[in-house]
This record gives C-alpha cells, structure tokens and sequence, in this order.
C-alpha cells in the first residue's frame, strides 16, 4: 500500500520549485549570447505599401509607398504591376496614407500637410498625366473628406475649419477643376452626417457633461432633437449609410 502523501510537505515543495524556475537559466555556464537590440527603423520606418486600394472601375491598383525617402501616391494597372509609377513627387513631408478614387477612375484625392503643422489639405491628381489640382485653401486649415458617391463622378463633399478653427464647415467640390461651393455653414457641431445624393441628415455636438447629443435636420433645413434613437437605427447604418 503506497505510503500516504503528507499535503503540506507537496505544498512546500511546490512552491520551492515554482519560484526556483525564473532562476533556471541563470544557473551553469552561458549557452549562446545574448540577443541584440532591434534597430528602431523596424519600429518607425516608412512600410514598404500603404492603404493599397482598387480604382472604381477594378483595372487600377493604388497605394502609398516612399519615393526617394518620402511617402507618395503611386498607381499602377491592376494587369501589369511592374509598371508602378508615382503620380505625386513630394519631397519635404509624407503624403497621408487616407485618400480616395473619385468615380471618374482618373482622379484620386489625397491629403498632405505643410511642416509637419498636421493642417492636412485636399489636392486632387490626374493619373493620367500627373495634374494637380487644390480643392482646399493651401494654408492655415484642417481638411477631411465627407462623402463620395458614384452618382457624382466628379465632385466631392469635403469639410475644412478655414471661416472658424472650431468648427468645420461642409463644401461641394468639384475635383477636376477645384471650383468650391459652400453648402453648410457649422456653428454648432462636431460631426456631420450626409447621405448617398449629398444632403445633410444628421450631426451631433457636446454638451455640458461631456456627453453628445444627435440632430435630425428636417425638410426645411431646420433642426431637431433626437431624443430617441431606436427609431433612427433602422434608417441609418454606419456601414450601409441611410436605408430611407
């Protein structure tokens, strides 16, 4: 009959054993050096492709990638990735890795800042012979895309801060010629949220205890209160946009 096994004891012992372990490698001669440090490029470095993206139509590939040391626009046909040509050449600060293919499939819209002062403004780029064309003021405002729609090929709504730095006011733009319509002046809002033909729904803006509060915008460009939701999630889905 085996001999009975004393708890404590094995308790003991276990945890004699478990803090030993951390120790184990520290016991008898070195085996092997140790490793180096990892170079801090493999933390920081431009990637090598970013944000790769298919042109409207499908026959275009782009991405952003450097060029002589600056991330830039590149586009290639999506039939022969070898021919790969940049369409931007910037050489002081890298380009932002959003952009976006306008449903003209010759356009695409993308973003850069000046100095490293992070106001990020629109340009647009011809692929097909390199053109740029502004679409926000070159200086001194924060831009950002709010809605593209294949019904509009050539035109955009995009938002900037240029009238009042707190706030961003929403511009109808077109992308070939950068002609620029204002279409919303924001005294009040955060976010702005507009549909598939370019009409403004919804937005929303803070209040006292940090929280935010929605808006619906009704036929007549007035405001109102959302005070419930429930009824709005069945006809707007951030994914799928407004259902009605």
């Amino acid at each position: 009959m085996p001999a009975p096994i004393d708890r404590r004891l094995l308790l003991r012992r276990a945890a004699m054993l478990g803090a030993s372990l951390p120790f184990a490698n520290l016991i008898g001669p070195a085996r092997g050096e140790a490793p180096g440090l990892i170079a801090r490029r493999v933390f920081f470095d431009n990637p090598d492709y970013i944000n790769v993206r298919l042109s409207p139509d499908g026959t275009q590939l782009s991405y952003v990638a450097p060029l002589d040391g600056v991330n830039n626009l590149w586009v290639t046909p999506l039939s022969d990735l070898k021919a790969a040509r940049p369409v931007t050449r910037v050489t002081d600060r890298n380009i932002s890795g959003g952009y976006r293919w306008a449903h003209t499939n010759r356009h695409v819209v993308f973003f850069r800042e000046r100095d490293g002062d992070e106001n990020w403004r629109a340009a647009s780029v011809d692929v097909t012979d390199g053109k740029i064309v502004p679409l926000t003021p070159e200086t001194g405002v924060k831009a950002f895309l709010q809605e593209s729609d294949r019904k509009f090929p050539e035109e955009m709504l995009l938002r900037h801060n240029q009238r009042d730095k707190r706030y961003f006011d929403m511009y109808r733009v077109n992308i070939v010629t950068g002609a620029s319509e204002l279409v919303y002046e924001n005294h009040d809002y955060i976010a702005l949220i507009t549909d598939s033909t370019f009409q403004l729904r919804l937005a929303s803006r803070l209040i006292a205890d940090g929280s935010a509060e929605m808006f619906e915008r009704g036929p007549d460009g007035n405001w109102g209160a959302v005070h419930d939701g429930a009824d709005r999630r069945d006809r707007y889905d951030p994914a799928a946009g407004f259902q009605r």
